[in-house]
């Protein structure tokens, strides 16, 4: 099984969130790990990251939830299944031994654990979900599931917080100095010192609305100082707003702050 994409790193300076994921996962006493983040956070690239980061050491396997398919019964493990009367009989015991049997088939690795890395896990449905939560109960598999803040899960993922061995990993917004060193980075070179404060103040510390502001027409030569004449950082702020459609316009507080917490 291929460990899914190539990691594309999200736009918040040192991986030090996907360094933990990766961490508790290699922790044998850990079964799962849960991240959670508003929209935009970037809790798919952080999976995808850790995907690559134990591809190495792990069996990889993809799963994805989809708001089309929530009330279809395992249509989350169908492409693993086979036989499609599996699903239809309503027999978890027997799906759970068919999409053991296509993993075991399909294994690289024949040693290594299996990992289920699960995007969007608040829209699995709850057939596949309790079949995913049965075999990291078990220690069968590990996972690790990206869900937004505040949506809820399904119930048999919920259950697996009666698990002392189920982690939980929180997105925070970035701080100013992390837009700042994603900026330079990205633009290649020194920028205007209000211009991280400002993009912070738009973005809410949002890494998909920085980023998307940081691409608007003009923002490069803006940002490195070289815009047309008499622009103030007012109509700057005004004019670059994020395109990002979840990118809103309320500030991240009252201040800036060094780091996140």
């Amino acid at each position: 099984m291929s460990p899914g994409p190539p990691h594309r790193p999200p736009p918040q300076g040192p991986p030090a969130d996907t360094e933990r994921v990766v961490e508790l996962l290699t922790r044998p006493a850990t079964a799962a790990v849960l991240v959670l983040g508003e929209m935009g956070m970037g809790k798919s690239a952080l999976l995808d990251g850790a995907a690559a980061a134990l591809g190495e050491r792990l069996e990889v396997l993809r799963l994805h939830g989809s708001p089309a398919l929530a009330k279809v019964p395992y249509s989350v493990l169908a492409p693993f299944l086979g036989n499609a009367h599996l699903a239809e009989s309503g027999s978890r015991v027997e799906v759970l031994r068919a999409f053991w049997r296509a993993v075991e088939a399909l294994r690289q690795k024949a040693a290594a654990d299996l990992l289920l890395v699960i995007d969007d896990a608040h829209e699995l449905d709850p057939a596949s979900s309790e079949v995913v939560a049965e075999l990291v109960s078990a220690r069968w598999a590990k996972a690790a599931l990206a869900a937004p803040s505040g949506a809820a899960l399904p119930r048999p993922l919920m259950e697996l917080w009666l698990d002392d061995g189920v982690e939980r990993v929180d997105l925070a917004p970035l701080a100013v100095d992390e837009v700042h060193r994603y900026l330079e980075a990205k633009l290649g070179g020194p920028v205007l010192p209000t211009v991280p404060l400002l993009l912070w103040r738009e973005s809410g510390g949002n890494p998909s609305c920085s980023r998307a502001s940081s691409r608007r027409p003009g923002r490069r030569e803006r940002c490195a100082g070289t815009g047309r004449p008499g622009s103030s950082p007012a109509s700057f702020r005004t004019e670059e707003r994020a395109s990002s459609p979840w990118c809103g316009h309320s500030s991240a507080g009252s201040g800036p702050t060094s780091g996140r917490h």
